[in-house]
């Protein structure tokens, strides 16, 4: 895998989620190309309505670890990480943990994401 492309799709997911915890809507916006959006154990949102629903989050901590970039073309990537995360949606808190994936296409001029997928570790 380029280190290049590693530290360019890290620095992306770095921004967006950042982002998120700031509530900067234009950012997310952005650094992503639309598509399906953000699918997780609440179900599959829009980015629109991915958007709407800073309204009711409040997050406290998003922190990446164990990021992975996996090349599935010259233009489709995937970085995949464990997200710990501090924060709550419409008063029930985040799950401390999941295991994320987001794919990104190269469009617009630069790399962009089309879909953020989170899984909550299985219980053991």
């Amino acid at each position: 895998m380029s280190k290049a492309l590693t530290a360019t799709l890290t620095r992306a997911e770095n921004a967006w989620l950042t982002a998120v915890r700031l509530k900067d809507r234009a950012t997310v916006a952005r650094l992503w190309a639309g598509g399906v959006g953000f699918l997780d154990e609440g179900g599959m949102l829009s980015v629109p309505g991915f958007l709407k629903s800073f309204a009711g989050e409040q997050v406290d901590m998003l922190k990446t670890t164990k990021a992975r970039v996996v090349r599935l073309d010259r233009n489709c990537a995937l970085i995949t990480y464990t997200l710990e995360q501090k924060g709550s949606f419409e008063g029930a808190a985040f799950p401390p943990k999941v295991y994320a994936t987001t794919t990104w296409v190269r469009r617009r001029g630069g790399w962009r994401a089309v879909l953020h997928q989170e899984s909550v570790p299985a219980q053991s």
